[in-house]
């Protein structure tokens, strides 16, 4: 039989063990909310594309998941980490490719956050509604924007599939849920 103490030292160390793996977790990328530009740049080893001097933005280039061509963006509010997106930039000949890439990383997302709080198909309301197989045709029309939303105790994710900027645009977004750092509402998404 384990002595009390004993038993009470392990839990203690395994409870500390725990809970320090858990807060090395970034909320974005490399990034926590609030941090500074500069703990940014000195924490991420990608490519940076930023533009010399921009305090309110800083672009990575970076291969991600499935994608060869990645932009891997952190947006600040008030000098702080707020926002941050992933910009997938891989591009198709078959416009349902689009799909099936959105849907890998939406199953990705599941496996690491459970099931989204809201996946949608939105339509527009005079598109005609399209079977599955053709959703890419749907999109690159402007008929159909696919979104599914998931929340952390810290973050909004939202990945999305739409056209916008004559182009298909897949993009993952993380905001920020602490109310101290001034963000963007999903209503505004």
């Amino acid at each position: 039989m384990i002595p009390l103490k004993t038993l009470f030292v392990f839990l203690f160390l395994f409870s500390l063990i725990a809970f320090s793996t858990h807060s090395l977790a970034a909320d974005f990328a490399v990034g926590n909310w609030g941090d500074s530009h500069q703990k940014i740049i000195d924490t991420e080893t990608r490519e940076n594309f930023t533009p010399p001097g921009n305090q309110n933005f800083i672009a990575y280039k970076a291969q991600v998941s499935i994608f060869k061509q990645t932009n891997i963006v952190y947006l600040f509010e008030n000098s702080l980490l707020s926002d941050g997106y992933f910009d997938f930039l891989d591009e198709h000949i078959l416009f349902q490719d689009y799909v099936e890439d959105y849907l890998v990383i939406q199953k990705q997302l599941s496996k690491k956050y459970k099931l989204p709080k809201t996946n949608e198909q939105i339509w527009y309301p005079d598109a005609q509604i399209l079977s599955k197989d053709q959703w890419g045709s749907a999109i690159a029309n402007d008929d159909l924007i696919l979104k599914s939303i998931w929340q952390t105790p810290n973050s909004l994710i939202t990945l999305q599939l739409s056209y916008q900027y004559n182009r298909i645009h897949h993009l993952l977004s993380y905001r920020s849920k602490r109310p101290e750092i001034d963000v963007i509402t999903p209503d505004d998404f």
